[in-house]
């Protein structure tokens, strides 16, 4: 567990997957190995993989189905397979309602129905450990109905709490703070932000995608497209190149998104 523990620290993700799939063999009852073991293949991109994992551990376990549901339900979301994600988060609605209703909110985001998802996220808010998680989904919320300088409002409130707290970086802050300024096409900042999103979280492909999307607009091709080999050194993968093909296929790139593609395919 230590040695695969350290390739996990060391980003060595294919190499911990492997040492904690032998793990799990062994001791198939052991949690914290099936923890590691889907952590490692949800940071190399292999989503898939780490759903069916989970999956296992909620047969072998089911006294574990609340905090397993909840994973799979995070991994589903990035499969988009969103009835599924809603389905196993509500196995934690005994247990950590308010994580449910996160997860609820990110699912109704994904499917663009504001209403819910700020009702979810405002469920969500009620427990003070994740008031600031669902504030800022509240915030993407408002960006994506076109109400930017709300959104950034909300996330300057979200940054004053977590600077008073003092408890350091917090996943997707700079993300939705870039987003919102990006909105409010003050790019500079925006760049910054992402850039703060990466150094800190660089496992989220949305905000290479959204970095991405910036340089073109500003017609910086040459930046644009490194960002997109930065996503993929930080996530090597199939699922990553397939995304990286997405990303630019959606700006009408198509040669782009056939070599994305192709180097998909190639990819394990």
């Amino acid at each position: 567990m230590i040695r695969a523990s350290n390739l996990l620290r060391e980003r060595r993700f294919d190499e911990a997957a492997l040492a904690f799939h032998r793990i799990v063999e062994a001791n198939p009852r052991l949690s914290d190995g099936w923890n590691q073991l889907g952590t490692a293949l949800e940071a190399a991109g292999r989503y898939e993989e780490a759903s069916d994992v989970y999956k296992q551990v909620i047969d072998l376990t089911p006294e574990l189905a609340s905090e397993f549901g909840l994973r799979r339900a995070s991994v589903l979301l990035k499969l988009e397979q969103y009835d599924e994600a809603e389905k196993h988060a509500r196995l934690a609605e005994r247990t950590n309602a308010s994580a449910m209703h996160l997860v609820l909110s990110s699912v109704a985001l994904a499917k663009k129905d504001f209403a819910r998802a700020e009702s979810e996220a405002r469920a969500a808010a009620v427990d003070p450990n994740d008031r600031n998680a669902a504030e800022l989904l509240i915030a993407r919320t408002l960006s994506q109905q076109g109400k930017a300088q709300e959104a950034y409002a909300l996330v300057q409130q979200v940054g004053a709490r977590l600077s008073q707290e003092g408890g350091g970086a917090m996943e997707r802050f700079d993300y939705v703070r870039g987003d919102a300024l990006a909105r409010m096409e003050r790019y500079d900042e925006a760049i910054a932000a992402f850039r703060q999103e990466i150094a800190n979280f660089p496992d989220y492909r949305q905000t290479y995608a959204n970095l991405y999307l910036i340089y073109v607009v500003l017609n910086r091709r040459a930046e644009a497209n490194a960002v997109l080999e930065e996503m993929v050194r930080a996530g090597p993968g199939k699922q990553t190149m397939l995304f990286a093909a997405r990303t630019v296929g959606a700006l009408g790139d198509d040669s782009g998104e056939r070599e994305w593609k192709r180097r998909a395919a190639a990819a394990r």
